[in-house]
Order: C-alpha cells, then sequence, then structure tokens
C-alpha cells in the first residue's frame, strides 16, 4: 500500500498486534515504518540501507511512500532464548508453578508488565 502522508494515525495504515517475536528489519526503497507504543503512534521514514529492531508485543505496520518505486522489507524475527525453555516449560507443567512463567500474548500490555515484573523477580527487585 502507498501512502502519501506522514500520519501515523492515517486510518488506512492497519497495524499488526505485535508478536513474541524479536524483530530486525532491512529497507529496501522508500517505506513508511510505524510502530506503537503504550497506545501513542509513530512514524518514520526509512530509506535503503535503513534498519530497525521491534521488541516483542509492539504493534507495528509498513506501508511504501511511492508508488512508483521498489519499497521493500525484509524481517527477520527470533526468539533468543525462548525456543530452548519453551520446551523445559512444557515439562514442568503447572503443578509445578510454570504457570508462573506464563505470558497472555492476547494482552500485550499485561504481558509486558508481566515479563517486566519476572526480570525484576529474577534481578531480586520487587515489583
Amino acid at each position: 500500500m502507498t501512502i502519501d502522508d506522514t500520519d501515523p494515525d492515517n486510518p488506512l495504515v492497519v497495524y499488526n498486534k505485535g508478536h513474541f517475536e524479536h524483530q530486525m528489519t532491512f529497507f529496501i526503497g522508500p517505506v513508511n515504518f510505524y510502530y506503537q507504543v503504550r497506545g501513542t503512534s509513530y512514524m518514520a521514514e526509512m530509506n535503503t540501507g535503513d534498519s530497525n529492531y521491534i521488541t516483542p508485543f509492539n504493534p507495528h505496520s509498513f506501508t511504501s511512500r511511492d508508488a512508483d518505486r521498489l519499497a521493500l522489507i525484509i524481517a527477520v524475527t527470533f526468539e533468543g532464548d525462548v525456543a530452548r525453555a519453551q520446551k523445559e516449560m512444557y515439562l514442568l507443567g503447572r503443578e509445578r508453578g510454570a504457570d508462573r512463567f506464563y505470558l497472555d500474548a492476547s494482552n500485550g500490555a499485561r504481558a509486558q508488565i508481566k515479563l517486566q515484573h519476572q526480570h525484576m523477580r529474577t534481578e531480586y527487585l520487587q515489583p
């Protein structure tokens, strides 16, 4: 889709809901990168050679700025240590307390807060 303005709240821009994976994005051509942080929308004009990192659970979207020029993204998503730990968590099960680490991704804000609390407990800081 081509958008010719810089309004991050343009109704034609459809944001995803964010996702669990980390994402590195590489840009080719005139691409608008849209993202939301705590309910506020932003837009950055990206060009060939630009890249960014998107943290888990942050809604985002992309559009082209020029219908006559090639505009692409290369999105590389990765899980970090989660993939290895995921099987171990399944083996623990609820009866051993694994549900303390469960993040409900259907509510990104709640999941972020719970994740921050988990990190604080790991570092011996009370949330």
